[in-house]
Formats: structure tokens, sequence, C-alpha cells
């Protein structure tokens, strides 16, 4: 790496039933650079007053009020900060759950995150920045809220947001962004057959054929459009839909572990523990 080594690898503790969270900060005045870091979950950062420099691999520029970033899985970044106060929204999303509001119409939410920094979506007027900074403080003060109410106003308006960004920046008429797309409509038929398929392991070969692709084709094309393996996405989606059952009947832990794939319950419970941070008896609890 040019810009900075060893990025500290951060844990959001983001689950499929907690898939977000919405950190707001206001920063005194003082000259530092943050210890950079990497992580799985997205961001998206809006800032609403003051001047940042954002910096990544091999890339830097600086931001003022109203502009936005945005940072891939695994991309190591870090911010730079002028001796001005600051205020900054930053959303942090876990990717499987992102575009989940059940009325997508072939938006490909992930793109703005994944294509290369400097070819992610910018502010292009100051219509449309007045527009980011306006729907980035509904966000702040529905995330004060603190209920139930304002937790799904958070999720329905970062989405207004994405869209306004994605809409407005003329982001999804790019030709480098066509591209991209491209590669999820390839691989969409294997996020369909993973997302519906149950009592049933699904190999990377079956995924790479229901795409009429060779697996190291297919691998490429997955990681491209989803920025993660297609094991990884499996395994998360499968662990996601048992966690919803187990929250939403009796049945035993182990005939819904098997009804997904899982057929060891003890390993059910360890790779449940990692994502939900409790055993599934404790998740089903907390659910009741």
């Amino acid at each position: 790496m040019k810009a900075f080594s060893e990025p500290t690898k951060y844990d959001f503790h983001l689950t499929m039933d907690n898939p977000f969270t919405i950190m707001h900060s206001k920063s005194p005045a003082r000259h530092h650079e943050t210890t950079p870091d990497m992580h799985y979950s997205l961001h998206l950062g809006i800032l609403l007053d003051g001047n940042i420099e954002s910096i990544y691999e091999d890339y830097r520029t600086l931001r003022k009020s109203g502009d936005i970033w945005f940072c891939a899985p695994w991309e190591p970044h870090a911010t730079g900060r002028s001796g001005l106060p600051v205020e900054i929204v930053l959303i942090t999303v876990l990717p499987e759950k992102l575009g989940d509001i059940g009325f997508n119409k072939g938006i490909n939410w992930l793109l703005p995150f994944i294509v290369p920094v400097a070819d992610r979506p910018k502010i292009v007027s100051e219509k449309m920045r007045a527009g980011v900074i306006s729907l980035a403080k509904e966000i702040k003060e529905a995330a004060a809220r603190k209920d139930k109410y304002g937790e799904l106003s958070c999720w329905l308006k970062f989405h207004e947001l994405l869209l306004f960004i994605i809409e407005n920046s003329g982001f999804g008429e790019r030709p480098e962004v066509k591209i991209q797309n491209v590669a999820l409509e390839r691989i969409l038929p294997a996020v369909k057959l993973a997302r519906e398929a149950k009592e049933k392991l699904i190999s990377l070969d079956d995924a790479a054929a229901v795409c009429y692709m060779g697996k190291s084709r297919f691998c490429d094309l997955f990681k491209t459009a989803m920025g993660t393996t297609f094991g990884k996405f499996s395994n998360r989606v499968r662990i996601g839909a048992a966690a919803a059952e187990i929250a939403k009947n009796a049945l035993p832990v182990k005939e819904i572990a098997n009804s997904w794939g899982f057929y060891d319950e003890s390993h059910f419970c360890r790779v449940f523990k990692q994502y939900f941070h409790c055993t599934p008896n404790e998740f089903r609890q907390k659910n009741d």
C-alpha cells in the first residue's frame, strides 16, 4: 500500500437483524489524521460542515460541506482534518442488506461503493449539495429518536439519500458503471439461487452453472459485483434466513439449521454466534 500500511481491522458488529448504524459526530477545531482502518461493512459519509481530506490507498481528495464519500468492503481508508470544526453523518451498512426495501426495480445499490474511488458519485451541482445536506439532517434527526419508528425511518431515508445521489450525479449513466452493472446482471441467478435455496448447500459449481459460466469467470464477476466471495455471501444468506425462522417459530434449532443446509448443530451454533453475537436460543428469547 502506498498511502498507509497495516490498517486496523474494525468490526461494527452489524447483523442481519441489526444491519446498519448511524453515527453523528461534531469535532472541535484541530489538525489530525485518523488511524487508517478497514472493515467488511459499507460506509456512506456526508460532511455537514467543515473540511476534511479523504485518504485511500492511492487517492486523496479534499471535501467541503455537503460532499459525500463511499467505502467498499475491506478498503483501507483514513480521514485528515483541517484546523476547522467538522460535523459528519456516517452511515455504516451490512452489504447483504443493502437495498432491502422490498422494491428495487433493478437498481444496483452496491455499485457506488465498489467502483474505483475516483469514479464514485460526486456532488455535481449546488442544488444536489443542498439536497444531500437536507436528507442527511433528516437521517440525523430520525436516528436521534432511538425507537423502532426512528430506526425504520433511518433505513428508508438512507435509501432515499442513496437513490438521490445516484440519480442526481449521473452515476448510473457512466460507461464504466454500466460495465459493473453488467457484472451484477450476470451473477443475479446465483444470488437468487442462494436466497431461495433450502435444505441444500449451494456449491460453487451450482452457482457458476446457473449463470452459464466457468467457476473462475463466475468468481471474478461475483466479487466485482458484490464485493465479496460467493461462499461468504451464501453463508450469510443462509444464517440470516435460519435466524428469521428461529425468531418466528418454536421449531427445534437443529431442525431449522438442517433446513438451511447446516447439518452439524454445534457448527451452526458457532457460525450463528459469529454473526449475531448470541446463541440461537438467546436470539429466540430476545425476539419473543
